[in-house]
């Protein structure tokens, strides 16, 4: 008597999981700034007729991305160990693109070395030729927008969808994503 199954005590540890999960959400201040930049992804869906409107919202969406390891970092209700791998996972995979977006579109002139490519800047394609350095591409292949700079031509919608994806990723492995949100966001067209 008194003793509980080991199926029971994962039923109660999964429940006690959910409910810190909850306590995060509620007192921690960076899932706002996760919010702001799931919204401002979900706003490159809408349709909109003024081409420049589109590209302030991938800077905005770039720059929300970006500084989402700032947000993060400075949390003081997480330990210190996920605010450091936050600021560190700035600077891998497309987050470190992003934050070569997000610098260029800041700052007239740099202020650091670039993570990927120092020329990154979101530029709008005229659906068939895009001029990189002297040669014409073919990007006929990809969406009106891309992240275009001196080694790096990519669909902008493509790489913000992979930033959601990496940080979801990096939330999730964290403990700090409940399980009721999507781990892929909002998909890319």
């Amino acid at each position: 008597m008194g003793e509980t199954s080991d199926e029971s005590r994962n039923d109660e540890d999964d429940v006690l999981a959910r409910k810190l999960e909850a306590v995060v959400w509620t007192f921690a201040k960076w899932p706002e700034q996760y919010k702001r930049m799931k919204r401002w992804r979900a706003r490159l869906d809408d349709p909109v007729d003024d081409v420049e409107r589109r590209r302030d919202d991938f800077y905005a969406f770039f720059t929300a991305a970006y500084h989402l390891a700032d947000w993060i970092s400075k949390d003081t209700i997480l330990s210190e160990d996920v605010r450091t791998a936050a600021w560190n996972f700035r600077h891998t995979g497309t987050l470190a693109l992003a934050a070569d977006v997000t610098n260029g579109f800041k700052h007239l002139k740099r202020n650091r070395e670039p993570e990927v490519d120092a020329g990154a800047h979101v530029s709008l394609t005229d659906g068939g030729l895009f001029k990189l350095d002297t040669d014409p591409l073919d990007v006929t292949q990809l969406g009106t927008f891309v992240i275009a700079g001196d080694e790096t031509l990519e669909d902008a919608f493509d790489v913000a969808h992979r930033c959601i994806v990496e940080w979801d990723y990096f939330l999730r492995t964290h403990g700090l994503l409940p399980a009721t949100i999507d781990p892929f966001g909002p998909k890319a067209k």
